[in-house]
């Protein structure tokens, strides 16, 4: 393993990410004046649901790519990934038509013309970002992922600022989420998309590749919608016990807190989930393991400290004194998302073939813990919900860690005894 390549990697995809979670940040303070807590609330319910089915965008064929033998396989992956985006795209557009009436009792306080309208898009150039930024990521192209994080966020704020000026409420956010979609997709579809365009495929090529990446569409992305739901489905159980403002004082913090940082983790899991698929020695990846943990723990007490001393003073200053509230919720919610920020980076070792049946299983595990404390602690009040939410989320992402080491080991046994 080399580490100063690695290193140099995490760097480069750091950077990007670095300026384009600054982008949002610094415009925050704008859109908080533009626009108000429920509207924000409703912008976390909208995009919940839409993250919700976006992740079966590629059935996990994406993430398949990176265990790819050679290119005419990730060609195939990288073919049969934008077919299915485009079907389930189709499919999601009609259950939203079919089923219209139970959305509309679901989601009372959202206006069903923006889910009707934006959800299927959103999955739909969701799907197709996040499969090419998965190429450019089999083929190293790190500065070309980095700056198409910047291209998103950029264009995101600048959109929602915009509209916000002109008054026209929730659209605005809504609009400029899905939106900014489109200037990465252009940069990443220039760099990876035009290769390899005109190489020969048969049928027989196609099905045998699904046949040996099948444990990604049956398996993995089961357990990927366990995850996004379990991630998602307090905001929209929210929707249902709470108030729009307190669902818009939620997601600010989480957008706040763990989104930045979660985008540091993708960032480093990135180049993490490439070394270990190549590298066999053991030694070496909990080496890099260990590396990464050290390294974000000590951003976390970084992080923790400051929301501890100066919570509720920075998000009234920044933010506006209708915002203070937001600052006494982060001193609870600031544990967990810094939990989910050390270990999230590394639960890629599920992404590995014999790995993905014991990631499924957490997720099981992780999904059924999120809604019960969902389903019963929010009648009990805001504050209830989130001080067991916090415990609850710490205790489940230490055992995901325990997880974790134990499927490091089991591939390098694997590959003691291939070699």
């Amino acid at each position: 393993m080399n580490l100063k390549s690695v290193s140099k990697n995490i760097s480069i995809l750091m950077t990007g990410t670095v300026i384009s979670q600054i982008i949002p940040i610094a415009m925050s303070p704008i859109l908080t004046r533009l626009y108000t807590p429920a509207e924000f609330g409703v912008l976390a319910v909208f995009t919940s649901l839409a993250s919700f089915f976006a992740i079966f965008a590629n059935l996990r064929l994406d993430v398949a790519i990176m265990s790819a033998s050679n290119k005419k396989e990730m060609l195939i992956l990288r073919n049969i990934s934008l077919i299915v985006t485009a079907l389930l795209t189709l499919i999601i557009c009609l259950i939203l038509i079919v089923f219209a009436d139970l959305f509309k009792e679901m989601f009372k306080e959202v206006n069903y013309s923006l889910i009707l309208v934006f959800v299927p898009l959103f999955v739909l150039l969701f799907g197709t970002l996040q499969l090419l930024t998965y190429v450019a990521n089999s083929k190293g192209q790190y500065s070309l992922i980095s700056k198409s994080k910047v291209d998103k966020n950029l264009s995101m704020v600048i959109i929602q600022i915009i509209l916000g000026m002109n008054k026209i409420g929730v659209v605005g956010l809504v609009l400029g989420t899905v939106a900014s979609f489109i200037p990465p997709l252009g940069r990443l579809g220039k760099g990876t998309i035009k290769e390899n365009r005109n190489r020969k495929i048969n049928k027989s090529e196609y099905v045998a590749t699904l046949k040996k990446y099948k444990k990604f569409p049956l398996i993995s992305a089961g357990t990927a919608a366990m995850n996004k739901f379990a991630t998602e489905s307090p905001v929209l159980i929210m929707n249902r016990f709470i108030d729009q403002s307190s669902v818009g004082y939620f997601d600010l913090a989480r957008r706040t807190i763990l989104q930045p940082l979660s985008f540091i983790s993708a960032s480093i899991s990135q180049v993490y989930l490439k070394q270990i698929t190549e590298e066999s020695d053991y030694r070496e990846n909990i080496k890099l393991t260990a590396i990464i943990l050290a390294g974000l723990s000590f951003v976390a007490v970084l992080v923790a400290t400051i929301i501890l001393l100066w919570g509720e003073v920075i998000f009234a200053f920044v933010f506006g004194d209708e915002w203070r509230i937001v600052g006494e919720y982060s001193k609870i919610l600031v544990f967990p998302f810094l939990m989910r920020f050390i270990v999230s980076p590394l639960s890629v070792v599920f992404l590995k073939p014999e790995n993905i049946i014991m990631g499924g299983v957490w997720q099981f595990l992780y999904l059924v813990t999120s809604l019960t404390v969902a389903l019963v602690f929010l009648p009990a009040g805001f504050m209830t919900y989130i001080k067991v939410f916090a415990i609850s989320e710490i205790c489940i992402y230490l055992i995901y860690l325990v997880m974790i080491l134990f499927a490091l080991r089991k591939i390098g046994r694997k590959s003691e005894v291939s070699t």
